[in-house]
């Protein structure tokens, strides 16, 4: 939600947050759930289950969209996808953040997630095929099809000196746990990684975003059971309505939506973690999009005691006209040009960014990208207000080179 156009480096600054022997408990079970991440054994996801609420109502939201995996046996899918096919998935627990509120907690840690990419044909042919089937993509203009392709083969075809490379991407976990019999159990949990110098879906490129978009719109309501009580959806309305696109946010403003917890945080669509009220200020500042619509009709809703916790999707619009998103390449391409990296490399990050501007001008001007939130709320004084709100948008491409590699 800040400015697009723009490739972040990849860091995190995170300092640990002093946590009793309860936080130690919850960060037991996600060592447990790291451990099998690191394993990656298929045929061991079953014996991680027992980490999880054992019912219907747990479910977990992946990076991509269509990954909203609800009840044990979906969880379990999802555990075999991720084991078998995705990249090498670790937690930085030395940096989560927990907040334990009787039989309930919730928690936020960073991680990477480590893709290797290789010299051989088989790559060379996906590329090529790549390629071939998108020029053959009606439901996108000559222009949009050429811009695609043109960048899909800028972050994969420029020659690397090593054989086989390793690339350490940003990662983050965060969820619920509920107690249930003196153990902690994983309620709701959501992957994400941030966005590379846009987001990878917008509504403007393509009916297939578009049909994305609807589908998982139509997975969350159907896993939601509860009705959302009329004060969590004003709440989710009016941080829409009065902290995105408002030009001075104020520490009043923040305290109005946010909690005066340690913990309290924002995690954004970009790599940025920002934790406690004066950070989440800057967050709101920084923030860059016209409008945000959240749909609170078909979000998944718990309800326990005086905390709820959400997750749903809405949109994120602005405006970029195509001399501004040329403007912004042209700073990237100068701030670049100027720094430390090899020539060679330089080369390589001069291409990506000029192909970037490229794709997403080919698109127009009106930028419409899916948005997800996951959210903890409590009641303090008889108001509604956030503890803890993660942001993402979808992440689609799987490209080498999309995000910088943060080791």
């Amino acid at each position: 939600m800040k400015k697009f156009g723009v490739h972040y480096t990849n860091t995190l600054n995170l300092h640990p947050i002093r946590q009793n022997e309860e936080c130690q408990a919850v960060k037991e079970v996600l060592l447990k759930l790291n451990e099998g991440y690191q394993k990656r054994d298929p045929k061991l996801a079953g014996g991680y289950l027992d980490l999880f609420v054992g019912d219907d109502s747990v479910y977990l939201l992946g990076t991509a969209s269509g990954e909203l995996c609800s009840g044990v046996d979906e969880v379990k899918d999802l555990l075999e996808s991720d084991w078998e096919y995705w990249g090498d998935a670790a937690f930085d627990l030395d940096k989560a953040i927990i907040k334990v509120d009787g039989d309930m907690a919730w928690f936020a840690t960073p991680g990477t997630v480590k893709y290797n990419f290789e010299h051989v044909q088989e790559r060379y042919d996906g590329y090529v095929d790549f390629a071939k089937e998108k020029a053959k993509d009606e439901s996108l203009s000559a222009s949009e099809r050429v811009a695609l392709i043109n960048w899909a083969m800028a972050l994969t075809y420029h020659q690397k000196d090593e054989p086989s490379r390793d690339y350490f991407c940003p990662m983050r976990f965060s969820g619920v746990m509920v107690k249930e019999n003196e153990t902690w159990k994983i309620a709701q949990g959501k992957f994400s990684m941030p966005k590379g110098v846009f987001a990878d879906q917008r509504l403007e490129s393509g009916t297939e975003f578009v049909e994305e978009f609807a589908s998982e719109k139509q997975a969350l309501a159907k896993h939601n059971s509860e009705t959302m009580k009329e004060q969590v959806e004003t709440l989710i309305h009016a941080f829409a309505a009065k902290c995105v696109g408002n030009p001075d946010p104020t520490l009043k403003l923040v305290d109005e939506f946010f909690t005066k917890e340690q913990t309290t945080h924002v995690i954004s669509p970009d790599t940025e973690w920002f934790v406690g009220h004066e950070a989440i200020a800057t967050f709101l500042k920084e923030c860059e999009c016209s409008s945000l619509k959240l749909d609170t009709q078909s979000a998944i809703t718990t309800t326990r005691e005086d905390k709820t916790w959400i997750t749903l999707n809405g949109t994120v619009k602005q405006t970029i006209p195509q001399e501004e998103v040329a403007r912004r390449a042209l700073e990237a391409l100068q701030e670049i040009s100027s720094s430390e990296k090899p020539s060679q490399d330089k080369l390589y990050h001069l291409h990506r960014q000029v192909a970037y501007a490229l794709k997403e001008a080919s698109h127009g001007e009106e930028y419409t990208c899916p948005i997800r939130m996951s959210a903890v709320i409590s009641t303090c004084d008889g108001k509604h207000k956030f503890e803890q709100m993660h942001l993402s948008y979808p992440f689609y491409w799987i490209f080498e080179g999309k995000l910088d590699s943060i080791k």
